[in-house]
C-alpha cells in the first residue's frame, strides 16, 4: 500500500475539484480535503460533488468514472468501460465531463473537447506524476509560482495564451480533446477528436438534441435557476422549464425599473418559471468591493471586474433553489465565431460582402473597419482573431505571438475552448458563494456537431447564421 502525503490550500474543500496519480510504488500525494474515489493509483474528488456527477463502473481489474455531467445511463457506462476506443464511444454523449479509466499499471484520462473541463499535470520534486483538474491545487505541489510568460500572453490578449501554458509554473495542461495515457513513470498525449462534417439538416437535428441533453441532465427535476436577459440565456429557461421548476433572474439599475433586460424577460410566459429580480446599486459597479473579496481561482476570472455583482446575483439564485445555476454564456462564443471568415471572402474577391462584414464587426467592437480590411487583404488572421488592437503599453515582458489561423472552424474552436477554460474560474468563483454554476453551451458534444456544419458566413450585422 502506498504512503499518503497531503497537499492543499485553505479553503479549497469549497472548490469542487478532481484528480489521481499515476500507477506507483511509492508514496502518492493526496489533497487535505480529498474524498477517495477508488486507491492504487488513487482517484479522488474535492469539494460538495453531486451524487450523479461522480458516476464508477467496477468489473474485474477495470475501473471506469464519469466525473462532471453526462447524459448516459448507467447501461451505456457498463458498455463503455471496456471498450477499446473509450473517447470515441462515449463522444455523443451530451454533458461536460471527463473519463477516466483505471487498469493493472496504467491510467487513461479523457478530455473533454471544449475545454470547459481543463485537466493539467505536474511532476513533483521526487517524480511523481499528479493529475487534476485544478491548477492551482496541483501548482500548490511546485511551490505556487505564477507563470510569467503565461501571465504576459493573457495581459496581452487573454484568448492568445500559450496552450502549452497553464498560469502557474511546473503545471501542464491536457490539450482539449486529447487522452492522457498514465504508466508507471510516463505520461502519453493522443489526440482523440478531430471534426467531421454532416449534412445541414443532421448537424442542426445534432446541435438541437445536445443542447436540449445538456439542459435536461443538469435539472432532472431539480429547481434550477437560470439568468434571464438575452436570447442564450433566455433559450436555458425555456428548455429547462421542461424539466423541472425554474427561476429567472434579471438584473436591472437601480431606480431604472424599465432598464437593463427587463421587457425581454417580461415578454417570456411559459409553465414552471417564476422570476427574481436583481437591483444593482452602486455597490455592485465594476471593482466594487465583495464581501468575501474576491475568492482565489486556477486563473484571472473573466468576471473579476464585476465580481460584487455576480456575487450578489449568485446569492439570489440560490434562495428557493437547489444552487444550481445555469448561465448563457458561451453562447455568442460558440454562435458567432471571430471574424477569420474575411480571409477567404478577400481570397474569392467578395469585395462587397468583404466590406459589409468589415462594417459590421467594426461596429460591433467599436473600431475603424480599416483595420479588418487590411488584415483579410494581407491574410493576417492574428488581427483578425484579436478582440483588442493591441496590447497595453506597459506591459514590459512581450507576449508570444498568436498562432496563424486561417481556418473558420478553427479558429472556432480556439475561440471556445480558451473561453471555457476560463469560464472553469468563473465557476470556481460560484462555489465559494454556495452556488453551483454550469455553462450548456460549452459542452464537447455541442461543440462537435456545430463545427460539423456546412461552412456559411455570419455576420453579426444581420444575425445571418445557419444555427
Amino acid at each position: 500500500m502506498t504512503e499518503q502525503v497531503g497537499f492543499g490550500h485553505h479553503g479549497e474543500d469549497l472548490v469542487r475539484w478532481f484528480g489521481g496519480c499515476a500507477p506507483s510504488g511509492r508514496r502518492a500525494p493526496i489533497p487535505v480535503h480529498a474524498i477517495p474515489v477508488w486507491a492504487g493509483p488513487p482517484l479522488w474528488t474535492v469539494g460538495p460533488w453531486r451524487e450523479l456527477h461522480v458516476r464508477t463502473v467496477v468489473q474485474g481489474d477495470t475501473r471506469f468514472a464519469v466525473v462532471g455531467v453526462c447524459a448516459a445511463d448507467d447501461d451505456q457506462l457498463v458498455e463503455v468501460a471496456h471498450a477499446s476506443d473509450l473517447a470515441s464511444a462515449a463522444a455523443s454523449w451530451a454533458g461536460s465531463f471527463t473519463i477516466v479509466r483505471s487498469r493493472p499499471g496504467m491510467v487513461e484520462v479523457v478530455t473533454d473537447t471544449s475545454g470547459a473541463c481543463p485537466m493539467y499535470t505536474v511532476r513533483t520534486d521526487d517524480g511523481h506524476l499528479v493529475w487534476g483538474s485544478s491548477s492551482r491545487a496541483l501548482a500548490a505541489l511546485r511551490g505556487s509560482r505564477v507563470d510569467q510568460r503565461w501571465l504576459a500572453a493573457h495581459i496581452g490578449d487573454k484568448h492568445a495564451t500559450p496552450t502549452g501554458h497553464s498560469a502557474w509554473e511546473g503545471v501542464t495542461p491536457v490539450p482539449p480533446g486529447h487522452r492522457l495515457l498514465l504508466h508507471s513513470g510516463t505520461a502519453d498525449i493522443e489526440r482523440w477528436w478531430r471534426p467531421v462534417s454532416r449534412s445541414h439538416e443532421e448537424a442542426l437535428k445534432r446541435v438541437r438534441t445536445c443542447l436540449v441533453e445538456g439542459v435536461r441532465v443538469r435539472t432532472g427535476g431539480l429547481h434550477v435557476s437560470t439568468d434571464l436577459a438575452g436570447v442564450d440565456s433566455t433559450v436555458l429557461a425555456v428548455l429547462a422549464s421542461r424539466f423541472g421548476p425554474v427561476t429567472g433572474v434579471t438584473a436591472h439599475p437601480e431606480n431604472s425599473p424599465e432598464e437593463g433586460d427587463l421587457r425581454y424577460a417580461r415578454a417570456l410566459s411559459i409553465p414552471g418559471l417564476s422570476r427574481r429580480l436583481f437591483t444593482m446599486s452602486e455597490e455592485h459597479l465594476p471593482f466594487g468591493a465583495a464581501p468575501l473579496g474576491l475568492p482565489p481561482t486556477d486563473e484571472p476570472p473573466p468576471s473579476a471586474v464585476s465580481w460584487a455583482a455576480l456575487a450578489g446575483q449568485l446569492r439570489v439564485t440560490r434562495h428557493g433553489t437547489d444552487g444550481l445555476h445555469l448561465t448563457g454564456d458561451g453562447g455568442d462564443n460558440l454562435f458567432l465565431p471571430p471574424p477569420t471568415h474575411l480571409l477567404t471572402l478577400a481570397r474569392e474577391h467578395r469585395w462587397a460582402r468583404l466590406w459589409s462584414d468589415a462594417c459590421a464587426w467594426a461596429r460591433l467592437r467599436r473600431r475603424s473597419p480599416w483595420p479588418y480590411v487590411r488584415a483579410a487583404l494581407t491574410g493576417d488572421a492574428d488581427a483578425l482573431a484579436r478582440s483588442a488592437p493591441s496590447p497595453p503599453p506597459w506591459l514590459c515582458v512581450p507576449p508570444p505571438r498568436r498562432r496563424q489561423v486561417t481556418d473558420a472552424d478553427d479558429a472556432l474552436v480556439l475561440l471556445v475552448r480558451s473561453v471555457a477554460r476560463s469560464a472553469a474560474s468563473d465557476t470556481q468563483l460560484a462555489d465559494h458563494v454556495g452556488v453551483e454554476q454550469h455553462n450548456p453551451y460549452f459542452d464537447g458534444a455541442l461543440l462537435d456537431a456545430v463545427v460539423s456544419l456546412p461552412h456559411l458566413f455570419v455576420s453579426p450585422r444581420t444575425g445571418t447564421s445557419p444555427y
